[in-house]
């Protein structure tokens, strides 16, 4: 059946209570409260002093110790059997199990071991059957690596029988030598066999190989034992408990050891926590029994351990889970050569070693015994730990293992809501239960173990019974929450002053390891008060490590005296409140004092739940609240430098950005400023002759490199190689639209685009600047994919100034306008002294239209193949019949033409300008063609002029 263990009783009624507002009492998970310091910590609780307990094992009590620490205070005695029945290798394991104990890190540090080796005194000289091996010293000292070495099988020369009341009786005399108020003492007995005194004279005379002489020995120390032995391990509050291994062991007698001692604790009543014989199968296992005899014996829990084999090359690594729950935990590596190095893992995937602290959590590893290696830790990280065992080369393989232990110390915040409950009135008592890293204990599985109630005192009626329940229900606002409310209705006849007081109740010994604390608080009713106080707290979800919280207090004081106002922060670990005193003078209101609640800069991060008071403190006080706040919140890890200056990021990055814009406007307007795709350099000589020219390459660069060569024949134009140097001429971009041409000499000069250069050599070397109207004004940049937008002053004209003429020019290297007048200076007549025409037939004007669209509109000239003409010369005369024309009669504004015969075309032309000479006449020594003649055929000006409509008669 379940036991139901007290973790705490109630502390006190009206006139008990401390006078401090919040009172605590360390408890083990099963048992009465250990009563610590008013106004004290569990932590400093001291410890409790052991009580006279009834004889035997069978109800028989005493009253187990928490230390300092909070963890179990004792003193423990380890009978290691040396008789001759065991193997050296079976001695060295009991040793090994021996020093487990010794560096226990779930002890108090202030617990004490002593290590006792056991054989018989079988009459001869220099026989001891029990020797102190390891004197009493303080557990985890470096004393047992020296001391425990000394263990070894015995030969029947040092005695080499089993004499357990010989062991037993010295280790209760180490106790009685040691013994001190509040620790709890226990005696471990590791044996492999029955009691055997055979040939001890100490137990009756005879012969040992005499079995009646045997027998009545081995009833001698069986009465020392259930006679003096047992009366002075129970007058000292020892428990015994027997650890048995191998083939040959009298359980009845192992199970009857058990008795002689004290029976469970009051601090830890469970079934586990009663001694009793534990059976470790072999002597590998005896260090394990021994870990979990220890453990019940203090009310720890314990896992079973965990074990694999491994060797060099072959590393093991074990698992250890920590629960939530648990406030102080130890991970025992057992590696038995003590050559296998072992690390440690927290679940952050840190290694742990050493002494020190990392996330909340402080730990020490001890090495004290050559077998083992054990890491303590106070509020562990919870999760699952890592125990890696590595072999050295020159090791054998073998089985390693690892257990945990752990303790719970749970802890909780006690409220009433509201704080000063008038007679009559309905008020909500709260318990809200944390672990010792102040997260909430939520799980189920542990709850259900757990029950909580209150109790409501005061002066003026009887003790208020106040049902505590996390079922959001009687005044519980959520279910399952970890927070435990019940309501209380204040009886009319109450006056003075109230005290409420939580207790925790252990209902399943499931619930093992874990300790609890009893929370009180006193209160005021309405009229006891002098002057209203009223505290603030800013609604906060989350804190960080090093952050600040700040709270406000306001007071009235309508006394003659000056009033002491105490200011507490309960429930919330690794956090302070500043200051904690204020003084409200005499007379006066509405006074206002800010309070600061530091979050210390190694707390552990985790759930915080607590209250804040405002406690009379006047006149050496009483400890009542005069008002409290409730404040929850989470401890979180410090933000990044990113999430902590994250708006000065985006401010630097909007300055980036802004900056590398303007820097690739300023670069896009430098390459612009400096691009010289948009130039063409012309040549031509002096004295008139052929033209050369040559566009910069369609692409961007800062320089128009080419090369100029007069050959006498022909100029030449042509892109100079990166590599060339030579007759290189280099043009740049100036300041104001300007241009720099570097010669070949290194004579530089800068001028306007399009400035005629006069060159040593006897040519004149321009610049056009395409980029420049033909006005010199604004920049006409080419269309995008307009094949026509080659680079002249009109985009849109296939043929215009600077264009290339697909039916190539009239006369060699002059374009069609230049030919006209308009282009090189120099190129004032065509080859050969001709006149050249004033037009190319196909080049329009510029500004002008295509010669191939529909209805043009000439100011001179016409269109042979438009629509119907319009002549601003004279009329044509024609000495054939007159035109027929499809589109209607033409409009002559010169006159009929006279055709002396037919049209030699044929056709019914529609002519748009004058005759085909431009006007009534034709050129001296020209004829108007004759009916069925074709039309004169024009003088050819040179032999490069390579179109075939240049004589077009039509063109002027």
């Amino acid at each position: 059946m379940s036991a139901v263990v007290a973790l705490g009783v109630f502390l006190a009624v009206l006139g008990a209570v401390p006078a401090a507002a919040q009172t605590t009492a360390t408890t083990a998970s099963n048992g009465r409260p250990s009563p610590s310091a008013t106004g004290t910590s569990p932590a400093s609780a001291a410890p409790t002093t052991p009580a006279t307990t009834s004889p035997g094992g069978s109800g028989s009590e005493t009253v187990g110790s928490v230390g300092k620490s909070g963890s179990p205070l004792i003193h423990a005695v380890v009978l290691v059997d040396e008789s001759n029945s065991l193997k050296p290798a079976e001695v060295d394991q009991e040793a090994q199990a021996a020093g487990l104990i010794a560096a226990e890190g779930q002890l108090d540090p202030e617990s004490e071991i002593a290590v006792v080796g056991f054989g018989t005194d079988d009459g001869k000289a220099g026989q001891v059957a029990a020797d102190d091996t390891c004197p009493m010293a303080p557990v985890g000292s470096t004393d047992f690596r020296s001391c425990l070495a000394k263990l070894k099988l015995r030969t029947e020369a040092e005695g080499s029988g089993t004499d357990h009341a010989a062991a037993l009786d010295l280790a209760l005399n180490i106790l009685e030598d040691n013994k001190t108020d509040g620790v709890f003492n226990v005696v471990f007995l590791l044996t492999d066999g029955g009691l055997r005194v055979d040939n001890s004279p100490r137990y009756g005379s005879g012969n040992g190989s005499d079995p009646a002489v045997a027998n009545q020995r081995i009833g001698a120390a069986k009465t020392l034992i259930d006679g003096p032995i047992k009366a002075k391990a129970q007058r000292l509050g020892v428990q015994i408990w027997p650890v048995g291994f191998g083939s040959s062991l009298d359980v009845s007698w192992m199970n009857h050891l058990a008795t002689i001692g004290v029976g469970a604790t009051t601090d830890c009543k469970v079934p586990p926590a009663a001694p009793a014989y534990r059976f470790a199968g072999n002597a590998e296992e005896v260090i394990f029994t021994l870990h979990q005899a220890l453990a019940n014996a203090t009310c720890l829990h314990i896992d079973p351990d965990k074990h694999d084999d491994g060797g060099p090359g072959s590393p093991v690594t074990l698992t250890q889970t920590i629960p939530v729950i648990a406030s102080r935990a130890t991970i025992t590596a057992v590696k038995r050569n003590k050559d296998i190095k072992v690390t440690f893992t927290d679940p952050n995937g840190k290694a742990v070693g050493g002494t020190g602290s990392v996330d909340g959590s402080e730990y020490t590893l001890n090495t004290s015994s050559p077998g083992s290696e054990s890491l303590s830790i106070t509020n562990p990280i919870p999760g699952t730990w890592k125990v890696t065992f590595t072999w050295p080369d020159s090791a054998d393989p073998q089985t390693v293992a690892s257990d945990l232990t752990w303790l719970g110390q749970l802890s909780g915040v006690i409220r009433l809501d509201p704080p000063s409950p008038k007679p009559g009135e309905t008020a909500v008592a709260t318990v809200r239960l944390i672990t010792s890293r102040n997260i909430a204990v939520t799980d189920p599985g542990i709850l259900e173990g757990l029950s909580f109630d209150a109790r409501l005192s005061g002066e003026g009626f009887d003790p208020q019974a106040v049902t505590l329940t996390d079922d959001g229900q009687g005044g519980d606002k959520t279910a399952h929450d970890a927070t435990f409310s019940g309501t209380v209705t204040v009886p009319g006849s109450a006056t003075g002053g109230l005290s409420l007081i939580g207790r925790i109740q252990v209902t399943d010994e499931s619930a093992i390891g874990l300790r609890g604390t009893v929370q009180s608080a006193s209160y005021a009713i309405p009229g006891e008060r002098s002057g209203g106080v009223v505290l603030q707290v800013p609604a906060i979800t989350s804190a960080h490590r090093g952050d600040r919280i700040t709270a406000t207090l306001t007071a009235d004081n309508t006394t003659g005296s000056d009033r002491e106002i105490k200011i507490a922060l309960d429930g919330v670990a690794g956090a302070t409140v500043e200051p904690t005193t204020v003084t409200v003078r005499a007379g006066q209101n509405r006074f206002t004092k800010d309070l600061t609640i530091r979050i210390a800069p190694d707390a552990a991060y985790g759930e915080r739940a607590g209250v804040l008071r405002a406690l009379d403190a006047t006149g050496g006080g009483q400890g009542v609240v005069l008002d409290e706040e409730s404040l929850a919140f989470d401890v979180k890890a410090p933000p990044g430098f990113f999430a902590k200056y994250w708006y000065w990021f985006l401010i630097g990055l909007a300055v980036l950005i802004l900056a590398v814009l303007v820097a690739l406007l300023l670069r896009a307007r430098w390459r612009r400023a400096a691009d010289v795709s948009y130039l063409q350099a012309w040549a031509s000589r002096a004295q008139g002759g052929p033209v050369a020219d040559l566009p910069a390459p369609n692409r961007w660069a800062p320089q128009f490199r080419f090369v100029l060569r007069d050959t006498g024949q022909a100029i030449i134009l042509t892109l100079a190689n990166p590599d060339e140097a030579a007759d290189v001429y280099t043009v740049r971009r100036a300041k104001h639209g300007q241009l720099t041409v570097i010669q070949p000499s290194g004579e530089r000069r800068t001028d306007p685009a399009n400035t005629p250069i006069p060159l040593a050599s006897g040519l004149l070397l321009r610049i056009e600047d395409r980029r420049v109207g033909a006005g010199g004004g604004g920049v006409v940049p080419p269309a995008p994919g307009d094949p026509w937008g080659g680079g002249g002053q009109t985009p849109a004209d296939p043929f215009s100034y600077g264009g290339a003429d697909p039916f190539g020019s009239p006369y060699p290297g002059v374009p069609a306008q230049a030919a006209a007048g308009g282009g090189v200076p120099g190129a004032a007549g065509a080859p050969g002294g001709q006149t050249p025409p004033a037009h190319d037939p196909f080049g329009a004007a510029p500004g002008g239209q295509d010669p191939f669209g529909a209805n043009p509109t000439y100011s001179e000239g016409a269109d042979p193949y438009g629509g119907a003409p319009t002549y601003t010369g004279g009329a044509p005369t024609y000495t054939g019949g007159a035109p027929t024309y499809t589109g209607g009669a033409p409009t002559y504004t010169g006159g009929a033409p006279s055709y002396p015969g037919a049209d030699p075309y044929g056709g019914n032309p529609t002519y748009t300008g004058g005759s085909t000479y431009g006007g009534a006449q034709p050129p001296p020594g020209q004829q108007e063609p004759k009916p069925g003649q074709a039309p004169p055929t024009a003088p050819q000006p040179g032999p490069t002029w390579g179109d075939e409509w240049g004589n077009d008669p039509f063109g002027n």
